[in-house]
């Protein structure tokens, strides 16, 4: 459900003046990244079948579009826009892609360098709203890599943040899907070249295609959240949103600090190999997370599945050693479900608040949650005793971690 498989961008810009003409290109974007790695097996519910990658993507790196069914998880940077850093030996710009919601495509609202044929060096972030990026040359050259520093990622995310470690121009093959240049994407290859032409020529001008590869910064926690039969023959549970907040102590009672700088070293190779030198590093910064962050929020008015079925979730941290709260804001109703009630029933609660604490070393066995890897817990909401026996309505009922 991430972005979209293929999606054209053109650039362009009215001539300077009345003897020259900037850049233009055309390129279409073809987003790929990693599945993340399921890291504790799920009770209940299997994952989709794994699509079979493109012969000109690494393996276990999908179109955006299919990593849905390959990690049994949705993606959340649905329509975020991704920044790109091209760069010459020593030096770069920046340009944004962005999602034109009018015509379904992604755009970049300004031109490239203008004139012949461009190389570049293509390094990149999304969401790129997330952090403030400062990019330097790898020993003074972006053909060896770059450092990417990024101040202001939060501690708690309800996004993906992803850099990129891999990019290829391509072309077209009689109409079909675009394919790289010659041969296949490699991790570790940044090097892009694109067809720049005047404006009078891009009529005429064959559309480049970039492709990219996205690697995750974070770990990503799947809630799964799921009603008790018995309870479910009382009422129905609408979960409104999922709040989380990260601790230094097992406690929770010393809250992490709201944003952490980050900093990955990316070695340019040609082997397929990760780019990424050593750990990636993440350093507190800023004063204590002030709030809960926000990491899912019901806007669809849907009730919570019962049984043997599951909600999706997802939050995401840096490796940090952490502890964390979750909190759950729900409505509950009775069974008494009509068409005027939208099948819910009475609402009997409203804004019922359940708080679990989520310890990793206890349910991991780790210190801190590894990048790129899916951490899954199931909960699942049970009535309290006296809510059986005694006045049914006083107490709200329980979340449990399974």
């Amino acid at each position: 459900m991430m972005l979209l498989a293929a999606v054209v961008l053109t650039v362009g810009c009215s001539d300077d003046d009345a003897t020259s003409s900037r850049g233009v290109v055309t390129v279409e974007l073809a987003p790929y990244a990693s599945g993340y790695t399921e890291t504790e097996p799920v009770s209940v519910g299997t994952r989709g079948d794994e699509p079979s990658s493109p012969v000109w993507a690494p393996d276990k790196y999908f179109f955006y579009e299919d990593l849905e069914s390959a990690s049994g998880i949705y993606i959340s940077n649905v329509n975020s826009a991704i920044g790109a850093f091209f760069t010459s030996v020593t030096t770069h710009f920046v340009r944004k892609f962005f999602y034109d919601h009018g015509n379904g495509k992604w755009l970049i609202n300004e031109p490239l360098d203008e004139g012949g044929d461009d190389n570049y060096y293509l390094y990149g972030i999304v969401p790129y709203n997330a952090a403030n990026v400062d990019i330097t040359p790898l020993n003074g050259n972006y053909l060896n890599g770059a450092v990417m520093a990024m101040d202001g990622l939060a501690s708690v995310m309800n996004q993906d943040p992803c850099i990129v470690v891999g990019a290829k121009h391509g072309s077209k093959n009689d109409g079909n899907d675009p394919v790289p240049a010659v041969s296949p994407m490699k991790l570790g290859d940044f090097y892009c070249n694109f067809k720049v032409s005047s404006s009078v020529e891009q009529n005429s001008l064959k559309p480049n295609y970039l492709f990219l590869l996205f690697d995750h910064l974070y770990a990503a926690l799947r809630f799964r959240f799921r009603v008790d039969a018995k309870y479910a023959e009382l009422r129905s549970i609408r979960l409104k949103k999922l709040e989380m907040m990260a601790y230094q102590d097992q406690a929770c009672t010393l809250p992490v600090q709201e944003n952490v700088r980050t900093t990955v070293t990316l070695e340019a190779n040609n082997t397929g190999a990760s780019p990424i030198v050593g750990s990636i590093e993440f350093t507190q910064e800023g004063g204590p997370m002030g709030n809960f962050a926000l990491i899912y929020e019901n806007s669809e008015g849907n009730l919570i599945p019962t049984g043997n079925e599951y909600t999706d979730n997802l939050g995401f941290v840096p490796k940090i050693k952490s502890y964390f709260k979750l909190r759950s804001t729900y409505d509950v109703y009775d069974t008494n479900k009509t068409v005027e009630n939208n099948n819910k029933g009475n609402l009997i609660r409203k804004d019922c608040v359940a708080e679990n604490k989520i310890d990793p070393m206890q349910l991991f066995q780790t210190e801190s949650l590894d990048r790129g890897n899916l951490y899954t817990l199931n909960l699942t909401i049970k009535p309290t005793y006296l809510y059986v026996l005694s006045e049914p309505d006083l107490d709200s009922p329980t979340v449990t971690v399974e």
